[in-house]
């Protein structure tokens, strides 16, 4: 910008010029900032203009998600899913795909098992927990809604995953499963005891 805005510095004709130049790049820079702000992260329609798709977990395994993300984009974490919820918040945002463009690949990573060890601190013992992270290559085949409003990513046993784009906020499970008082499956074990190997491989 300090090359094309200084102009002829003989001439006063250009100043007008670099003068226009400098305002435009700093309205073009702080524009899609103001326009973000302003935006409800849970409708990207809210201003009449679309923003991206806000991302929404499902989880249908049977244990919790402690965190996942989309293309580097934090999703949140996803509790296990009700009848009546996936399981997730909705985070901001995805960008809209270009339907010309699809099939999209999207990497989608998250905390697929946790393990918990005893440590020594502040003179007791206490339990904390390590994350294993898994990271997959999902496509999105479409069709595109005419008017996209949610990123959903779906959680299935076995490590399947699906996107769906949607043209509602949030829409029900697709898989309707119990959940007992723990936020797990039932019947399913809790966390278990970290063994050598997940106490080298995972994170704290």
């Amino acid at each position: 910008m300090g090359t094309s805005g200084s102009g002829d510095q003989n001439s006063s004709a250009y100043a007008p010029v670099a003068t226009t130049g400098r305002w435009l790049c700093l309205l073009l820079a702080v524009l899609p900032l103001a326009a973000c702000q302003a935006q409800d992260p849970n409708d990207p329609l809210a201003d009449g203009v679309q923003h991206g798709l806000g991302i929404h977990g499902y989880n249908y395994t049977d244990q919790p998600i402690e965190s996942f993300s989309v293309d580097g984009t934090w999703g949140g974490g996803v509790r296990v899913s009700t009848p009546t919820a996936g399981g997730g918040n909705t985070t901001c945002c995805v960008p809209v795909p270009n339907p010309r463009l699809l099939p999209q690949t999207y990497t989608v990573r998250w905390i697929a098992q946790m393990c918990r060890e005893r440590v020594r601190g502040d003179g007791q013992w206490i339990t904390q927990y390590r994350s294993g992270w898994r990271e997959k290559q999902v496509p999105y085949t479409g069709p595109l809604p005419a008017r996209p409003l949610a990123f959903e990513v779906h959680f299935y046993p076995n490590d399947e995953i699906r996107i769906e784009i949607t043209d509602d906020i949030v829409t029900p499970p697709r898989v309707i499963l119990p959940v007992d008082e723990r936020g797990f499956r039932p019947g399913a074990p809790d966390w278990p005891e970290c063994t050598p190997e997940q106490l080298r491989a995972f994170t704290e």
